[in-house]
């Protein structure tokens, strides 16, 4: 089992990750209450920390976040902002 950590990917490699995640079924949005939490709650979710640190890392502080699951190695919880090219994941260690 690795170290939970939230760390920036680049935005590219994320755009791309989640283009194919939203193509295949495996985004999962806020608006979708019940497997959002589950997924938050499955794997321990600094939510706050992710939200602060995301609005810490832009200018305008406007980030959004998503969840893809089953895509494998880009599973995770991020939260991103399109418009400034910024992008974090939280990552649970978990294997």
């Amino acid at each position: 089992m690795g170290q939970r950590r939230i760390y920036e990917v680049q935005y590219t490699d994320f755009s791309a990750m989640l283009r194919v995640a939203t193509n295949n079924g495996h985004k999962i949005e806020k608006p979708n209450k019940e497997a959002w939490m589950a997924w938050v709650q499955k794997h321990n979710v600094p939510e706050p920390a992710m939200w602060s640190r995301g609005k810490a890392g832009t200018l305008s502080g406007n980030v959004t976040g998503v969840i893809i699951d089953g895509a494998g190695e880009a599973d995770g919880y991020y939260v991103y902002s399109p418009a400034e090219e910024f992008c974090l994941k939280f990552e649970s260690g978990e294997d």
